[in-house]
């Protein structure tokens, strides 16, 4: 029995590292792809270099 429940909670850990991993993934790659989007048209995304 005790098996059953530390398998069943592994798997559950697994799948939540799993998940998280896709999710971060899946917005690092959309926010890639939306500055690249503003770079292209030539217009300043969120991060303007300063000049002193």
């Amino acid at each position: 029995m005790r098996l059953a429940i530390r398998v069943t909670r592994i798997w559950a850990l697994c799948l939540a590292k799993i998940s998280m991993f896709v999710v971060f993934t899946v917005f690092y790659h959309e926010c890639r792809k939306s500055h690249e989007k503003v770079g292209d048209e030539g217009e300043q995304g969120l991060y303007v270099a300063i000049h002193s």
